[in-house]
């Protein structure tokens, strides 16, 4: 998983994981409107 080697390579991970939970929840959004 790319996102998850990102986060453990870079010290200031939080800001990637911002952005993770950010696609994350724009997929749902999309998978909720398809649906």
């Amino acid at each position: 998983m790319m996102w998850i080697d990102a986060i453990r390579q870079r010290k200031d991970g939080q800001d990637i994981a911002n952005e993770y939970i950010r696609h994350k929840l724009r997929q749902k959004m999309s998978n909720n409107e398809q649906v």
